[in-house]
């Protein structure tokens, strides 16, 4: 990807749907350092372990949407 194709990206999103992709990311990161996990490359199992934890916590299909898209 060009940098103005990056700066076209970046300016169509919302710059609320930013800040929750943000925050999701850093909800993500804080999850895999309390369960000793490396974010980045993520193992196999880590994002849906993390996405099972969210279903018990009673995460709405929306949230759960969002945060794997921030992902």
């Amino acid at each position: 990807m060009t940098q103005d194709e990056a700066e076209y990206v970046e300016a169509v999103r919302a710059a609320n749907t930013r800040h929750g992709y943000h925050s999701d990311w850093r909800e993500f990161t804080a999850w895999c350092t309390g369960h000793d996990l490396d974010p980045l490359p993520a193992a196999p199992t880590t994002i849906p372990g993390y996405l099972t934890e969210l279903i018990q916590a009673g995460a709405t299909v929306g949230t759960m949407s969002r945060r794997l898209s921030a992902l």
